[in-house]
């Protein structure tokens, strides 16, 4: 009993200490004006989910894959980050950060969390055909090199300041709002799609080396998959009912996540999704999770560029409501398949099926002080 007031305790404090989302979107948009940025209304709302759940610690990393191309969109996420962090001191923990041509917004204060918490990864190998599900190796070539990228990232962003011998990332963000970190995939097959399926905190991750590109864009685009999608609601000052938004979202292959959100992996996932939660109910009223499905009918004929090759391929894009990623400048390089809103591969005409199993909807439950997220499916 005592345990449970403190904890009350704890969280009534945390709440009065932070921000509202009011606050929070309010400031966005005064600072959006101020740098003149006229971003589209529904990247503004993806923006404004990403940042929120960066500043409540929802997610450590997000993709920034909306808004604009490199190098104006770095330049435009700079001149906002600088505005937010003179007026709140909620973004002072936000960074930029650059991967070859993938840039990303990351919370310097929760990522080394994540990182030393090492979550167990489930990869679909896609240079087979069908794809298999299969646990991080460290004995082929490819596990080794993508250990080795992991080990990098923690010894950059090291748990409280830890790693004393050398000079970080953390040490240069405090003094830089920009962090480069192209150098983790030189001399390596590991593509950015497999990194990002890391990075963005699924579960389960494309596995594919450089020497096998066609080959998974094949392996992936014939198959129907599953789309897990988790949908957050906000708290309103005003008391009324805010509207279902997209947190994150991601796609497995049909045949290897037959237990939808009973999967281990699944149960998993939505257990590390709650835990957070539960320490930012102040702006997230509520979590749910939606599972459906798409067939491989909605595949589109996109032109994807790799290492200044160009092929005329079929491959399952992804519409993600107002924000359509079915655009050839989202697959440059190796970000064809997970790009933030692209590892959906949802096709919005894609037929879903009506059975009652593909979805799964826990919002009443998560809504009380307990939250059965053990619906962990997984982009």
């Amino acid at each position: 009993m005592k345990e449970v007031i403190l904890r009350n305790i704890e969280e009534e404090k945390a709440s009065m200490e932070a921000p509202s989302s009011e606050e929070i979107l309010q400031c966005m948009n005064s600072s959006l004006s101020q740098i003149k940025w006229r971003i589209k209304p529904s990247s503004k709302r993806r923006l404004d989910i990403d940042v929120l759940a960066l500043c409540t610690g929802m997610r450590p990393v997000v993709m920034i894959d909306y808004g604009g191309k490199l190098p104006e969109l770095q330049t435009r996420l700079l001149s906002l980050l600088e505005l937010l962090q003179e007026a709140l001191p909620v973004f002072k923990s936000l960074r930029v950060m650059v991967i070859e041509d993938m840039i990303y917004l990351i919370n310097v204060r929760t990522l080394p969390k994540w990182l030393s918490s090492e979550p167990e990864l489930f990869f679909v190998d896609l240079e087979q055909d069908p794809p298999q599900m299969v646990k991080q190796s460290k004995e082929s070539d490819l596990g080794m090199q993508f250990r080795s990228i992991q080990k990098l990232f923690s010894s950059t962003f090291p748990l409280h300041g830890s790693n004393n011998d050398t000079t970080t990332a953390l040490d240069e963000a405090n003094s830089s709002l920009f962090i480069d970190l192209s150098c983790c995939l030189q001399d390596t097959k590991v593509t950015i799609p497999t990194l990002n399926g890391w990075l963005l905190d699924y579960p389960v991750v494309y596995l594919f080396g450089t020497d096998h590109i066609e080959d998974a864009i094949y392996n992936l685009s014939t198959k129907s998959l599953r789309i897990f999608k988790v949908l957050v609601q906000r708290n309103c000052a005003t008391g009324e009912d805010s509207y279902s938004e997209e947190l994150t979202s991601f796609s497995v292959p049909y045949d290897l996540s037959m237990e939808g959100s009973k999967e281990l992996w699944a149960e998993s996932f939505l257990e590390r999704m709650s835990s957070r939660w539960e320490e930012c109910k102040h702006i997230w009223r509520s979590l749910d999770l939606q599972v459906s499905e798409c067939y491989p009918q909605a595949i589109e004929s996109l032109n994807f560029r790799h290492c200044g090759k160009s092929w005329n391929c079929s491959f399952l894009g992804s519409c993600n409501g107002s924000t359509c990623i079915c655009k050839p400048e989202h697959f440059s390089k190796t970000s064809f398949i997970l790009t933030e809103r692209s590892s959906t591969m949802l096709q919005s005409k894609a037929p879903t099926y009506e059975s009652p199993a593909p979805v799964v909807s826990t919002a009443s439950t998560w809504k009380g002080s307990t939250d059965p997220r053990k619906l962990y499916n997984h982009k």
